[in-house]
């Protein structure tokens, strides 16, 4: 139930991040604070013994959909 939690809220923010936060960005600088803005805290919560399988998916997930897209 928890890596069903994680995976449905990394799905909303790869989403929020992927269509409405990266296509208004033109800089590395600006591309790395954007994913930095959630991988951080979600870092961070993989590293406490509580709920580790929310963030699990949280930033695996994140990673793979929120990539730039080609042009």
């Amino acid at each position: 139930m928890s890596f069903m939690v994680g995976t449905a809220l990394s799905a909303a923010f790869a989403a929020i991040i992927a269509f409405a936060v990266l296509p208004n960005l033109e800089t590395y600088a600006a591309f790395s604070l954007a994913l930095g803005l959630f991988l951080v805290p979600a870092g961070a919560g993989l590293a406490q013994p509580w709920h580790t399988m929310v963030f699990i998916p949280m930033v695996a997930i994140l990673c793979r959909f929120s990539r730039p897209r080609t042009r």
